[in-house]
């Protein structure tokens, strides 16, 4: 139960991914997010840090074969996790920059039906007070003062 929730959280399977069934543009990635991020000092401290807690006959065996292989083995998992977090990175960005973008059509079409409810009401006011509507349109303040000559003559009429 555990395991399956822990797998679902993923956003792809790690046993999924490793530097031989990576593409050769994967690879690269990996490699140049390995070598952005500083990855080999984190590498080499974390072998020193291995070397120190080897005991016996393993500390023997680490002298005689060498930390080549784990070196190796650290590099490629180091690759790993940099382009596995490069991924989700760029996901969750992929993600905001789409909520972004619906965002800003919800707000375009707010502001264009607000366009097409002042163009109706410019009509209007060139209809009951006169006027030209491409010039009222382009001159609040005249749309404005038109409106107050029209409730000025409405209150002495009145």
């Amino acid at each position: 139960m555990e395991e399956k929730n822990i797998e679902q959280r993923q956003l792809m399977k790690i046993e999924e991914v490793s530097l031989e069934k990576m593409s050769l543009e994967q690879k690269q990635l990996a490699d140049g997010l390995y070598h952005q991020l500083g990855l080999d000092p984190v590498v080499d401290k974390v072998l020193r840090e291995y070397a120190e807690s080897l005991s016996g006959m393993d500390r023997a065996t680490d002298k005689v074969f060498g930390p080549y292989d784990i070196k190796g083995r650290a590099d490629a998992v180091a690759k790993v996790s940099a382009l596995v977090t490069y991924a989700a990175v760029k996901e969750q960005h992929d993600r905001e920059v789409g909520n972004l973008g619906s965002q800003m059509a919800v707000v375009a079409k707010e502001r264009d039906k607000e366009r097409n409810n002042y163009d109706k009401l410019v009509g209007k006011v060139a209809e009951v007070v006169g006027g030209d509507y491409e010039a009222l349109k382009a001159n609040y303040n005249e749309i404005v003062d038109r409106l107050a000559d029209v409730e000025h003559l409405k209150s002495q009429v009145s």
